[in-house]
């Protein structure tokens, strides 16, 4: 019986934050921003890779892409999801830069390994591996965006 308690207590915990994640206006946001990200970054992946036909191909496909979606999700997040008119942001732009670089450096070195495992070792086709990748890593840079780098005042 206390072992049901705590499901249903803990179902009904992850219900009422999935409800107030989503009818957040910078959670959607944050999704449009990112789905643009997305396409550009994939768009970019596949036309790297067709190109890059060497056994390095695939990491440098990778590290072009992911930085050209970076930059499209850096402006896009900072000019849109988290501008705010009525506060300030606790960082000067600088700083925020230097704060998403060292979490893009991080999300590359995390992305690069997990192709790899899908692609090498899962035999996941890469175009796959890539989307799921990139899913994955959604939730994870929401909250970092919103508690530590476009954090207000």
């Amino acid at each position: 019986m206390q072992i049901r308690l705590r499901m249903y207590n803990l179902s009904r915990y992850m219900i009422k934050n999935l409800y107030l994640m989503f009818s957040d206006r910078r959670f959607l946001s944050y999704i449009v921003v990112g789905l643009l990200a997305f396409f550009v970054e994939y768009v970019s992946f596949l036309g790297l890779l067709n190109i890059l036909h060497v056994s390095y191909g695939l990491s440098v496909a990778q590290t072009i892409s992911f930085s050209v979606g970076l930059l499209v999700s850096f402006l896009g997040n900072r000019n849109y999801t988290f501008n705010t008119k009525d506060a300030s942001y606790r960082h000067s732009k600088k700083h925020q830069a230097v704060r998403y670089v060292t979490l893009a450096i991080t999300n590359l070195l995390i992305t690069n390994a997990l192709i790899y495992i899908f692609v090498d070792q899962l035999l996941i086709m890469p175009m796959v591996a890539k989307v799921i990748v990139m899913f994955l890593i959604i939730p994870w840079n929401y909250i970092l965006f919103r508690s530590f780098i476009f954090k207000v005042k």
